[in-house]
């Protein structure tokens, strides 16, 4: 029947931001279904997706999403994503509250209309509480009650189709459980290729090996900075084993898959073809880091963990030069009460003269305890 046709559709693009990737990304792809793409994630960290909504009134709403990330490398580069979005959406840990001014900074994203915060983990039960922890005026808060991650779909789908939010800067606010949306990180699928025959598989370790080049049985693997590089002389495929595993609390020893596209542009024996040429060139390619922009830039992705805290059994000078400057003391430590205290002060939120007050005292407790 014709009046099962929507008469007209609306678009809005919006941004799905955090500080934690995966949380993102697995938002997106359960709010999307199939209508979702990841085929930037391993290069930018971008997942897009879509949300179709279908009004009484014949109209269809369907909405963009922009899952961006937190990273000060590609940050010139996701700003020019964040153009002309009409919403956004912000998802957070508990533990995450007090940064989401200076997420929002980071995004020149001003607090208001149309901006939904999401606080996802164990909330039940400690809403009150977390409620308090939001840096923002409690008066200009809507708390909504939701049981999964469409509903937040259907709260900021409700408030774009409000005509008149001149008067509306209110931001709506909602605790969601773990459960509903759990974390996600895709992994790339890339189409079936001939392997190398044993006799190329024998040619290529033994040039690698002439070269010195380490090989435990199919693989050969290349030290890095960021970690340590496998290279399958099989298929050709590169992963890279990150350094900062090694020294995490945490035991998810994550491994993430590196594309590196080849061309034929040199020299060749009558026992290699093309696929075992290619592979051996990512070898030397990788030992030299005579690399494309963009491999480079997945190398460095996969080297920084969102979720890194620093092995309390390791010493903070233990940590490699490349790897804290990756990580900022700040993401694989807890700040002191003065660093929390000085970043208040900075927003707004605590008085200077507070501040100094602090700080005078912190250093007399201090000097007691030295003498």
């Amino acid at each position: 029947m014709s009046s099962s046709i929507p008469r007209y559709r609306m678009i809005f693009k919006v941004l799905v931001l955090g500080i934690n990737l995966p949380l993102q990304t697995g938002f997106v792809n359960r709010v999307s279904g199939e209508r979702v793409s990841n085929q930037l994630y391993n290069t930018l960290g971008v997942s897009l997706g879509v949300t179709r909504k279908e009004e009484h009134d014949n109209a269809s709403i369907v909405l963009q999403l922009w899952s961006l990330p937190l990273n000060e490398r590609l940050n010139g580069l996701t700003k020019n994503f964040t153009k002309g979005h009409r919403g956004v959406i912000v998802l957070v840990k508990p533990e995450e509250i007090d940064q989401l001014p200076s997420l929002l900074k980071s995004f020149s994203i001003n607090p208001g209309p149309n901006l939904l915060v999401a606080v996802v983990g164990d909330v039940q039960g400690v809403e009150s509480e977390l409620l308090r922890r939001i840096p923002f005026d409690e008066d200009s808060l809507d708390i909504h009650s939701i049981a999964s991650a469409d509903d937040i779909i259907t709260i900021l789908t409700n408030q774009l189709l409000q005509k008149d939010q001149s008067n509306n800067n209110r931001i709506s606010v909602v605790f969601l459980d773990e459960t509903q949306c759990p974390l996600f990180e895709p992994r790339i699928v890339t189409p079936t290729e001939p392997c190398c025959t044993d006799d190329e598989l024998d040619e290529i370790t033994s040039i690698l090996l002439h070269q010195g080049f380490r090989v435990i049985d199919d693989s050969c693997f290349v030290e890095l900075n960021e970690g340590t590089a496998w290279i399958s002389l099989r298929s050709g495929s590169v992963r890279l084993d990150p350094a900062v595993c090694n020294y995490c609390r945490f035991d998810c020893k994550r491994q993430t898959n590196i594309c590196i596209i080849a061309v034929d542009s040199g020299w060749s024996t009558k026992d290699i073809g093309q696929r075992a040429l290619l592979t051996t060139a990512k070898v030397l390619a990788l030992s030299d880091r005579t690399l494309p922009s963009h491999v480079e830039m997945q190398i460095q992705r996969a080297g920084v963990c969102t979720r890194f805290e620093l092995n309390p059994d390791i010493l903070e000078e233990d940590l490699p030069v490349e790897l804290s400057s990756l990580h900022p003391r700040s993401t694989y430590m807890r700040k002191t009460l003065l660093d929390v205290a000085s970043d208040r002060v900075k927003e707004g939120r605590l008085p200077e003269t507070a501040y100094n007050m602090l700080k005078r005292k912190l250093a007399s407790i201090q000097k007691t305890t030295n003498d």
